[in-house]
């Protein structure tokens, strides 16, 4: 935009000429104060403003100052920007073709364009406040301003959009109580897909005004008109195809902006009040009778992974230097993630029937391969959306059912390319390892066979998921450290000749990933591989690994006190005798307590019993360099 300020003297001289070339309003202001005729009247007031836009810089005097405080000059005023054809009925629109055609061909009409930049042009201008002028008549501006969306306008949106923004930040409080009380900013979303209208609404909700109270009372009467029902029946109703995509794009934008915005969680607790907004989302994901079309039911599903994504961070970062933001989302997470978890085995069931049912997605040709069954952005989501039900709360992993699963593992042998998945796969696959379903990890490793079909996808020399499979194969190997040997997922590992043998391998290339990011020349650098160590911790284990002697100790507090002299007895001359460095002793002496502990009583009741003789001997054959124990 231009004004004034930006041009030079000898410029504003050359203007200055031009307008008086153009505007010369002597003769039509004298004939429109001697008209009485209301018809005449009007023309020499819209042919006043034609004269008065086609300047090359308008510039309002006094007298037009006085002027547009006349009655019914405002409205010819913002007939400039709605460019209403009188020709066509005033209907509303419904996505009508109509309505395309007539934008269209307005649009080529240059001087109409030209007109409607220079009134944007002028409300823009700091010289000269005309939202202060026209404030007087501020509701019957913003009504005009609204018949934009009407079948029969030709304005610009853009314009519009500009013009309104410059109403909401120059008198927010009473712009924003009569576009919601009069229900004329509802109007704007039968026009969502309108790129500048789609702005209009999020310069709307994301006002910001000098005061908490005003804030408040602002989001308090937007939940009162029930934003998230009016947004949510463009998202997720029947029949608003068309609209849908448009719709949860705008919801996106929203959510991103509103969530670092100060008391905005204000406006999200209505969300998770009741399950409506998520039942509505949740149903056309899963819902495949047609009803709902690929693209509204993607659009679902962004608007579902945004609020869990979203909710789930405590702090947001505009920027690189910024000081953390609180997250205004974070207050429903908790709520959001208690009713979506709820629906895992629902999201599950999608996979399996889209896996079973004819394909949807076309093969994708690339570069050096073509990929048969490509998962599509839509799968992606609905994966996206399941690992992070699941990672949040791992308790909801028993609800992926088995064949499920079988779909999981297969994309990740198929897709041996598609990092991405791989990644997402590797998520939910770590919470089941992590898990207490010992009956789901029998299914998918040894029934399913996924642990074989890994080991024998390893072999192959050219694919794109290796990285991963080391992941995965530790994630395993660390896991069945932790289980107990009775378990018989332990006993699976230990009978499996394929993956014992593969184990040296897999730490020797495990150790050659994580060198070359380590500082050898710190003594104290974490080399190990096993549980506890700094390379479990870094994919996500935090398991313990299983000792017997964990078992024990827990049998050993049923015990009566007089089972624990004789223990107290050996462990004082095993703690005299012994050496703490070795460690062969300490595991000996370990079990040798566990066994003095189960069988005292017995060797109590039979006095004639030689057992502490025994022991004596034991000890002085570990320790043959100490003096004898004695009794």
């Amino acid at each position: 935009m231009v004004y004034s300020s930006d041009y030079s003297s000898e410029e504003e001289e050359d203007v200055e000429e031009e307008n008086e070339s153009v505007w010369n309003p002597s003769e039509l202001l004298e004939e429109l104060n001697q008209t009485t005729e209301e018809k005449r009247k009007k023309e020499l007031q819209i042919q006043l403003f034609t004269l008065f836009l086609n300047q090359q810089r308008p510039i309002l005097s006094s007298k037009m100052k006085d002027f547009l405080l006349e009655e019914g000059i405002p409205q010819i005023l913002i007939s400039f920007l709605i460019q209403l054809d009188e020709k066509s009925p005033s209907i509303p629109k419904v996505d009508s073709q109509a309505m395309k055609q007539r934008r269209k061909e307005g649009s080529d009409d240059e001087e109409r364009v030209i007109r409607s930049y220079r009134l944007m042009e002028l409300f823009h201008n700091p010289m000269v406040d005309l939202v202060e002028i026209l404030q007087p008549n501020l509701q019957i501006v913003l009504s005009e301003m609204f018949k934009i969306v009407e079948e029969n306008s030709r304005g610009n949106f853009y314009h519009f959009h500009k013009i309104l923004m410059r109403f909401l930040s120059r008198c927010p409080e009473k712009t924003t109580y009569f576009l919601l009380s009069s229900g004329l900013i509802w109007k704007l979303f039968d026009e969502i897909h309108e790129p500048a209208v789609a702005d209009s609404l999020l310069g709307f909700f994301c006002i910001s005004f000098p005061k908490h109270n005003d804030t408040l009372s602002f989001y308090k009467i937007v939940v009162e008109h029930r934003i998230h029902e009016r947004i949510g029946n463009l998202i997720y109703g029947v029949g608003n195809t068309s609209k849908a995509i448009y719709a949860s794009d705008f919801f996106v934008r929203l959510l991103e902006k509103l969530s670092s915005q100060e008391l905005a969680a204000n406006l999200f607790l209505s969300i998770c009040r009741t399950s409506d907004f998520l039942d509505g989302l949740f149903n056309a994901i899963v819902i495949e009778d047609g009803t709902f079309s690929e693209s509204q039911k993607l659009g679902c599903a962004n608007v579902l992974k945004e609020l869990l994504l979203k909710s789930g961070e405590k702090a947001l970062v505009q920027h690189a230097f910024a000081r953390p933001i609180p997250n205004m989302l974070a207050a429903i997470h908790g709520r959001l993630h208690e009713l979506a978890s709820k629906r895992v085995e629902t999201i599950s069931e999608v996979l399996v029937r889209r896996n079973n049912d004819n394909w949807k997605q076309k093969s994708l040709k690339l570069s050096s391969f073509e990929v048969k069954r490509p998962i599509g952005s839509y799968l992606f989501t609905l994966l996206e959306i399941l690992g992070n039900l699941v990672s949040v709360n791992p308790s909801r992993i028993s609800q992926i059912s088995t064949g499920a699963w079988k779909v999981l593992s297969n994309w990740f042998i198929e897709h041996t390319y598609n990092n991405l998945y791989h990644s997402l796969f590797v998520k939910i696959f770590r919470t089941l390892m992590l898990s207490t379903c010992e009956e789901e990890q029998r299914q998918l490793l040894q029934k399913q066979k996924f642990l074989s079909r890994l080991l024998d996808n390893f072999k192959k020399p050219d694919i794109g998921n290796k990285g991963f499979i080391i992941i995965i194969t530790n994630i395993i190997r660390l896991m069945s450290d932790s289980l107990s040997p009775h378990t018989l997922l332990h006993q699976f590992f230990n009978s499996h000749d394929g993956w014992k043998s593969f184990i040296p391998l897999l730490k020797e290339l495990t150790l050659a990933q994580i060198m070359p990011y380590q500082d050898l020349e710190d003594e104290e650098q974490d080399f190990s591989l096993e549980l506890g160590s700094t390379y479990a911790k870094s994919i996500g284990i935090t398991l313990q690994p299983f000792t017997p002697s964990g078992e024990i100790v827990k049998k050993k507090k049923k015990k009566k006190k007089k089972s624990k002299s004789h223990a107290l007895l050996v462990a004082d001359a095993h703690s005299d005798q012994t050496s703490k460095e070795d460690k062969t002793a300490e595991n000996w002496w370990k079990e040798l307590t566990a066994t003095l502990e189960s069988n005292a009583p017995q060797k109590q009741e039979d006095p004639t019993s030689d057992w502490w003789q025994d022991l004596k001997e034991e000890l002085n054959q570990l320790t043959p360099n100490s003096e004898t124990v004695k009794e």
